[in-house]
């Protein structure tokens, strides 16, 4: 991948050029960002632009020998770990060799994945995928390899905070003595969950979410949306493009998740006990990524309902109907619910990570809502 083919992040690209033209490749570098605002794409384009044999100052060419393997994610001194799960045809440990064509696939696809859509593709949306023990071990034999073709050999991983505790001690074993002409692409979205012995041993590398403007222009032109659907969408990705791709291809989708939040809020807010234990089932029901997915839309929709309540239309991010009913809603979420509404909902997502009871969860969740609606 190129750097021209990633969407904005015009910063960052010239950080990580600079450290290739003043001879300053780190050995381990951290590549944090959230979900959608380009980590990987820039992971493997400083890879490519590694690996490139005629680069330009701004960029790999894109044609030699090694650029058209890396465009396949072929290149033999590319090595990529990502997380998975056990499947109909992988029953026990699995590791990332056993999918690496899928994953291929998909990433080639939408250089912006995001995990959830990751464990679809997999026909794993109903559990959570790691990275385990085994896959270090994969590791240690990858650095056992010399380089084919370039100088340098990458590692590239991805959800890098999906490692078990096992595998992080490993890798942290490796960090600290690193073999010669090695580097390592951690990528993650959030870094609190690496061991902070192994961020330590890295070289951050932050990514800011996506201006609005730049996912417009690029809806725009991949998929020729005028400029007003190209906008709300870019207002509701919230800076993740991978969420502005989901809003556009599932249409449906999103309108039945707003209609599952504001049935929700209703029900919570009328203290329906019967209607709320019945929706606490229904959506426990849901794979859990799409659960956790559907909660962080309900934070972006309470923000919203602040957002309209005190008048902040050039913060506003919808419009017609939808605004309609949150302006309804923003009548019961206020400067002094809205902290202990959001700090609940990220509490319940955290629980899901961990495996907790849906069912209960949400209940619980809804409970607690119907509360603070409720105060004054």
């Amino acid at each position: 991948m190129k750097f021209s083919e990633i969407i904005g992040q015009e910063e960052v690209k010239q950080r990580l050029l600079h450290t290739i033209t003043d001879n300053r490749i780190s050995h381990a570098q951290l590549f944090y960002g959230k979900e959608g605002t380009g980590s990987l794409p820039l992971a493997l384009a400083y890879a490519q632009y590694i690996f490139c044999t005629q680069k330009t100052e701004t960029d790999s060419c894109g044609i030699c020998p090694s650029c058209i393997k890396m465009q396949k994610l072929v290149h033999p001194d590319l090595h990529l770990f990502f997380p998975v799960t056990t499947t109909e045809k992988i029953k026990t440990k699995p590791v990332s060799s056993f999918f690496i064509a899928e994953w291929r696939k998909s990433f080639l696809k939408n250089p912006y994945l995001s995990l959830a859509q990751w464990l679809e593709n997999l026909g794993s949306e109903n559990k959570q995928g790691n990275i385990s023990v085994e896959e270090s071990a994969e590791m240690i034999k990858a650095l056992n390899l010399k380089p084919y073709e370039a100088e340098y050999r990458i590692l590239v991983i991805w959800m890098a905070e999906r490692m078990n505790i096992a595998a992080a001690n490993k890798l942290l074993k490796v960090l600290e003595e690193p073999p010669e002409k090695t580097v390592f692409l951690l990528v993650v979205e959030d870094y609190d969950k690496l061991l902070p012995t192994i961020v330590s041993r890295t070289q951050l590398v932050k990514i800011t979410s996506l201006k609005e403007k730049e996912i417009a222009e690029k809806l725009k032109e991949e998929y020729q949306l005028n400029h007003e659907t190209a906008m709300q969408v870019a207002l509701m990705a919230d800076g993740n493009y991978a969420e502005a791709l989901t809003l556009i291809e599932k249409e449906e989708e999103i309108s039945s998740q707003f209609n599952l939040f504001i049935t929700w809020f209703r029900y919570a807010f009328a203290r329906k006990i019967p209607e709320m234990i019945r929706w606490s089932e229904s959506t426990a029901g849901l794979p859990r990524e799409s659960m956790k997915n559907f909660l962080q839309y309900t934070t972006r929709m309470l923000r919203e309902c602040i957002v309209i309540r005190y008048h902040i239309n050039d913060l506003a991010k919808t419009e017609g109907e939808t605004k309609e009913s949150l302006s309804k809603l923003s009548k019961f979420v206020n400067e002094k619910n809205i902290i202990p509404l959001t700090t609940e909902i990220n509490k319940a997502i955290a629980d899901l990570e961990r495996n907790a009871n849906a069912k209960i969860l949400l209940l619980d969740l809804s409970f607690k809502i119907a509360k603070l609606l409720k105060a004054n």
